[in-house]
């Protein structure tokens, strides 16, 4: 029996071995929705491009704007960093703050749910992204972080080979959550000509969660050091379909309370950003082509009402 049970054991460690040099060899989808990460990464980083608007959240953001229309109307550069809520606000602050320069306009959109339990460290994009960048920011990862990564290796190797094994045989005929299916200004923009059903996920009801209180310190003290670099910082509480703004209420007015005490409130109450169900594309946090240019040109105002963008003659490229 005992013989038995070293055998099985054996062969899980095996299995598991094999999968994870499987997984780790493969190439990732040349046009994976993930690789868009590098291409805002080099954008921020330029040391020649100008003062910008930054604009910083997850899936929301990414699907949230129209930045040429933006652009167009403040005369000013802008960068949608957005790309989806699994990596972490965490992750987000820290691969985007250090990078701001004088000038630029931080517009920092978070996910409500960043704000409760561990939301704010990841999930298994943050171990996609890990993988796919080879581990080099491993250093930047928190003990809450490593755990998270470890869960979730066994699925984001599974679900690499069958992308690149099974997709082989049946290609994914995936049009939106892809690399090319985002501008040049970082947002997504492929789901625009779409027609879509009037959206029918919603956020459920539910008893109001813990707000991680250490995790919003850390925010806070992130954005205390930025506003010491002349960098304009403006909290935005993210788009979110009505029906399901409604349900999570709760914990939308705890969120606002955090940011209140901790010295960076939102711009404008939390219902401006409350939209109706039919402007979402696939997901409450995910806008369709009208409702990415009804969000911009409230932005615009936004920023607008409070004197935020100077008048400059840059020459947008």
């Amino acid at each position: 029996m005992k013989r038995f049970s070293l055998q099985i054991w054996i062969f899980i460690g095996v299995m598991t071995v094999t999968l994870v040099l499987i997984g780790t060899v493969l190439p990732y989808n040349q046009n994976g929705y993930l690789r868009e990460f590098f291409v805002k990464e080099r954008i921020l980083q330029n040391p020649e491009r100008h003062p910008a608007i930054i604009l910083v959240g997850g899936s929301n953001v990414a699907f949230g704007f129209n930045s040429p229309f933006i652009e167009d109307s403040l005369g000013i550069p802008v960068i949608n960093t957005g790309l989806i809520s699994g990596l972490g606000l965490k992750c987000m602050v820290e691969k985007t703050l250090p990078y701001l320069e004088k000038g630029d306009i931080l517009v920092l959109s978070p996910e409500y749910e960043h704000f409760f339990e561990n939301v704010a460290y990841g999930a298994v994009a943050l171990t996609d992204l890990f993988f796919l960048n080879k581990g080099k920011d491993a250093y930047m990862l928190n003990p809450i972080q490593w755990r998270i990564l470890i869960q979730n290796t066994p699925r984001s190797l599974r679900n690499k080979v069958e992308d690149q094994i099974i997709g082989h045989f049946f290609p994914n005929k995936e049009t939106v959550y892809r690399l090319s299916s985002f501008n040049s200004n970082g947002d997504v923009v492929a789901h625009w000509q779409q027609k879509h059903d009037l959206l029918k996920i919603t956020t459920k009801k539910q008893a109001p969660r813990k707000i991680n209180a250490r995790f919003v310190d850390w925010l806070g003290e992130q954005l205390q050091n930025i506003s010491e670099k002349d960098i304009h910082t403006v909290i935005l509480p993210p788009i979110l379909a009505a029906t399901s703004f409604a349900n999570i209420k709760d914990e939308i007015d705890l969120v606002d309370s955090a940011l209140r005490k901790i010295g960076f409130p939102f711009i404008c109450a939390p219902e401006e950003m409350a939209y109706p169900d039919s402007l979402f594309y696939d997901g409450v946090y995910h806008l369709d082509s009208l409702g990415a240019a009804i969000h911009s040109d409230d932005l615009i105002r936004i920023l607008n009402e409070h004197n935020i963008v100077p008048r400059q003659n840059v020459t947008i490229k």
